[in-house]
């Protein structure tokens, strides 16, 4: 079997390259050729010239990894660039996407409209783009192919409403689990892009109370005006570090628990997650999205108060220790391995034409 592959290939570094790179190899376990093809988010040409290409493929499925921000020539675009390769689509080749980034309005507008930090915006335009994104750049991809893969339960019930028949829940997957020797110097780990909608101020006094020595890693920052507010009302316990870390899973080593901030939507799949089980730490997570997947293997909140007891039973060693276990569990379920077998049936099915 041929399968193509679209992502961020190449000298880019993003969660989403590696998460491509290693899907590739767990299917070349499997004696799946793989072609690996680049994206270019800086061309509203894209989806045409990857329409081109792969006609002149040798592959008998293409598989699409799905993020706004790989098709973006544009701010206000993206996700735009590859349209033009769904709409319309006359390649005989048969398309599987898998969705990363997932626009629901309706839950869109409710955080708008709880979120404080955005009572000074304009709900009306916010709305208005999170609508224009979803008719202009994501219902295009859901419809053009031939079957969209989801990585959150939740989403596939979403789907429905679009008129979508072949949706197929498979969780993100896991990479190797590996213990590593490295002493944990912090409580806890929290990694975000800083957006607004991350409370990570509704952590800080929980921390404080506990004595737990906290650290935030910025792996991108998108208002540097909140990450200033942040580094203002943090305490001292904790800390902030910025930037690009070449070596995810030593710093996720350094931390006993890693936490996940409440925020005021449903996330995306989160490839940090993933990395943190696969280390074998115990993960506190808001009961939303994949966490909520999830529950029977990490700790999860639905408040503020049900954090701080989280946080109460992870200072337990021997409670912490359960969590731990449960986390690589959770990691050989949803191993690369596991997910590319899934994959592979689903392959195999679309091209016998018993996808169901």
């Amino acid at each position: 079997m041929k399968i193509g592959i679209v992502s961020s290939f190449g000298e880019k570094l993003c969660g989403l390259k590696f998460y491509a790179e290693r899907l590739a190899s767990a299917l070349a376990k499997y004696k799946v050729e793989v072609k690996k093809i680049p994206t270019d988010n800086k061309s509203f040409l894209y989806g045409f010239y990857l329409k081109r290409m792969v006609k002149n493929m040798n592959i008998d499925i293409l598989e699409i990894e799905h993020e706004f921000g790989l098709f973006r020539p544009f701010l206000w675009f993206s996700g735009i660039g590859i349209i033009p390769f769904y709409v319309p689509k006359k390649t005989p080749i048969k398309t599987v996407t898998t969705i990363h980034t997932f626009i629901d309005t309706h839950s869109l507008e409710r955080s708008f409209q709880q979120n404080p930090f955005f009572l000074n915006k304009s709900r009306f335009y916010r709305r208005l783009k999170a609508l224009i994104k979803m008719k202009v750049s994501f219902e295009p991809v859901l419809k053009g192919s031939d079957v969209v893969i989801v990585q959150i339960k939740k989403q596939k019930e979403m789907l429905r409403k679009y008129g979508l028949r072949n949706i197929v829940y498979m969780p993100h997957p896991t990479p190797p689990i590996q213990i590593l020797d490295i002493e944990e110097e912090y409580d806890l780990l929290s990694f975000g892009f800083l957006t607004r909608d991350e409370r990570f101020d509704e952590i800080f006094p929980i921390v404080k109370d506990l004595g737990l020595k906290y650290l935030v890693h910025v792996s991108k920052c998108y208002d540097y005006e909140w990450l200033n507010y942040l580094k203002k009302i943090a305490p001292s316990n904790v800390e902030f570090i910025e930037g690009f870390i070449p070596n995810i899973f030593e710093l996720i080593a350094k931390a006993k628990a890693i936490i996940i901030p409440p925020c005021d939507h449903d996330r995306n799949p989160s490839g940090v997650f993933h990395d943190a089980i696969s280390v074998g730490k115990p993960v506190i997570a808001p009961r939303i999205g994949e966490f909520a997947d999830f529950k029977d293997y990490i700790l999860t909140y639905g408040s503020i108060n049900e954090l701080k007891e989280n946080l109460k039973i992870l200072q337990k060693d021997e409670l912490r220790m359960k969590y731990r276990q449960k986390s690589l569990e959770l990691a050989n379920r949803t191993s690369y391995d596991k997910i590319a077998k899934l994959r592979i049936m689903l392959y195999k099915q679309l091209c016998s034409g018993n996808i169901k």
